[in-house]
């Protein structure tokens, strides 16, 4: 029997990338945007020679030998027609089997990870991607452009309209990519880099709802990380024009107490290359919430809580055993009647810092 387990994500899961921690912040649960920013990636392209107005398509690595095997990411960009909740985006597959899907759900990206063991994990992202001015419209055409390396994925979803302006797109960042043994030459992006036979990318499914469609044809091409990193740090930026909104998030992630534990918990570590996976359920939660930590050797770590002030909560050390680990820990245990808190998982190498939610 698989584990079915939900956990959400947000932007700010990422070490590449420390100026978008403050998307972390939003009590309401969507971004500020939408931006104008589009992430870059290189020249060369692989197209795909499927008709148009298709449900489903399989691309095959080897078929793109166009594209260099010098670069350590690849971006899949396709449009989506109307899609509907529990459409499948995307599926990736190895010589191990399947390993990652992408779905529609709720007007963001679900993605499912399987396990070699066949269990599977569900994370829902925080942050709305099909979206125009809090609104979704009915059966509209997305452009998604799907960033994938082996150790995280940056997402960008604008609705494919002309007559609307440019500054139309969501964006969102994932703390994983597709590798799950980081370490492992024969990982699964290894055989995407190397364009073997074995390594697959489904787009979209025959099994989706009726009016789901691939209104074009499916384009990836290559890019560096490094590049894609440096240029996220210096060229993005947040919209000029202030809300509400916009203003408690500015007040939640730059606390006046610039030496506190919770600006060390936003800027230090968040490694995304540890073979260390966390998830965080139920979250928002009442009376307790669990952690389930897969990691890959025995070890200490220092589990924290913070409230927005950066003052501690809770803090509490544990032993983990190799592979799957549960941690239970009861709200009557956390000194704090906030709503907004935030988790700090600290290891021997790495530091993770995620937003917890209590109702």
């Amino acid at each position: 029997m698989k584990n079915i387990s939900f956990c959400t994500f947000s932007i700010g899961q990422l070490k590449l990338l420390p100026l978008l921690l403050l998307l972390n912040f939003n009590v309401s649960f969507s971004q500020a945007g939408p931006y104008s920013y589009f992430a870059p990636y290189g020249n060369n392209v692989f197209t795909s020679k499927s008709e148009a107005d298709h449900n489903s398509q399989i691309l095959i690595a080897n078929q793109m030998d166009n594209l260099s095997q010098s670069k350590d990411g690849l971006v899949i960009i396709c449009d989506f027609e109307a899609p509907k909740n529990g459409d499948q985006l995307l599926s990736f597959e190895s010589s191990k089997g399947r390993f990652l899907e992408v779905f529609y759900q709720n007007q963001t990206v679900m993605l499912r990870r399987y396990h070699e063991n066949g269990t599977y994990y569900d994370y829902l992202l925080f942050d709305p991607l099909f979206t125009l001015k809090d609104q979704t419209p009915v059966d509209a055409v997305w452009t998604v452009r799907y960033f994938f390396t082996a150790r995280f994925m940056w997402i960008e979803v604008q609705i494919k309209q002309t007559t609307i302006p440019i500054n139309t797109q969501y964006l969102s960042a994932t703390y994983f990519g597709l590798d799950y043994k980081f370490n492992d030459a024969n990982s699964p992006m290894n055989e995407f880099l190397k364009r073997t036979s074995t390594a697959k990318i489904r787009i979209g499914s025959n099994a989706n709802s009726t009016k789901f469609k691939i209104p074009g044809i499916v384009k990836i091409h290559e890019f560096n990380y490094s590049e894609l990193k440096d240029h996220v740090q210096t060229h993005f930026s947040y919209p000029k024009e202030e809300n509400k909104t916009q203003k408690k998030r500015e007040v939640a992630s730059t606390p006046e107490d610039k030496n506190n534990e919770l600006e060390k918990a936003k800027t230090e570590g968040l490694e995304t290359n540890s073979d260390f996976e966390f998830k965080v359920y139920p979250n928002p939660s009442k009376d307790y919430f669990n952690i389930d930590i897969n990691s890959n050797s025995n070890r200490e770590i220092q589990i924290q809580i913070f409230n927005l002030q950066g003052k501690e909560l809770y803090s509490e050390a544990k032993n983990l055993n190799l592979g799957y680990n549960k941690i239970t820990i009861n709200h009557s245990n956390i000194r704090s009647d906030s709503d907004v808190m935030f988790l700090k998982i600290t290891t021997k190498d790495n530091t993770y810092s995620y937003k917890l939610l209590h109702n």
